[in-house]
């Protein structure tokens, strides 16, 4: 704000939500910068191009598993025993991550997502999701982790 420049959140927080802004202002943009994560999803490419957006698209950043250490044994034996209530997955990639250390999530452990992609993941790397937030946003994922735990009177 300092620069000039306004950041909100469009009324669908994904993607095409984004697009769909970008399209609908007058005028419409006619070249955008992407700043993104490198391996990220095409949705927002292609609905700006489709649209005769000009895009510039730049890998801004990659994810990379941190190493293994003790807490992270400790969270993953935790998971395995039914110990941890919940493992929150807020990315494809931290899914994936999980399923190379060789995770393997007690029934007992909930597998919560972000969103339907990191659900999608969570089903292929591991065959379930039990809780899948409706908004990608803190309240969002919030509100998917309540839903796993009755409310008590």
């Amino acid at each position: 704000a300092e620069h000039g420049v306004a950041a909100r959140v469009p009324q669908r927080a994904d993607a095409l939500g984004l697009a769909a802004e970008l399209l609908a202002q007058a005028p419409r943009p006619r070249q955008v910068l992407v700043p993104r994560a490198e391996g990220g999803r095409d949705e927002l490419l292609d609905a700006l191009r489709a649209a005769g957006v000009e895009v510039d698209d730049r890998v801004a950043y990659r994810t990379v598993a941190c190493p293994v250490d003790a807490a992270v044994e400790a969270v993953l034996a935790d998971a395995a025993s039914g110990r941890l209530g919940a493992l929150i997955a807020f990315a494809p990639s931290q899914v994936l991550a999980l399923a190379q250390l060789g995770a393997a999530p007690a029934p007992g452990c909930r597998l919560v997502a972000i969103g339907a992609t990191t659900a999608a993941a969570w089903q292929a790397r591991f065959g379930r999701v039990d809780a899948v937030a409706d908004a990608p946003t803190p309240a969002g994922v919030a509100n998917a982790v309540a839903t796993l735990y009755p409310r008590r009177a």
